[in-house]
């Protein structure tokens, strides 16, 4: 369960500048690989235009992350 990574996010993606700035990190080449950047920007633009939610697992999997570390972060 990753609720309070969800609230993180979600936080950072409320603020505009924050967005602005992760949608202008050059990823270009970074398609197709767990780039962090990458993701973020795709997780944000995600949660821009889906009606209902985002799915953040792709997040996690490029912070090398397993579930484990997401109970010891609660």
């Amino acid at each position: 369960n990753n609720d309070c990574l969800n609230s993180v996010v979600t936080a950072l993606y409320m603020i505009p500048k924050f967005r602005r700035m992760v949608y202008g990190i050059n990823t270009f080449g970074f398609e197709g690989t767990n780039n962090f950047p990458l993701t973020l920007q795709y997780l944000f633009a995600s949660m821009q235009t889906n009606k209902y939610t985002a799915n953040s697992l792709d997040l996690v999997k490029s912070l090398k992350w397993s579930p484990d570390h997401l109970v010891l972060t609660q």
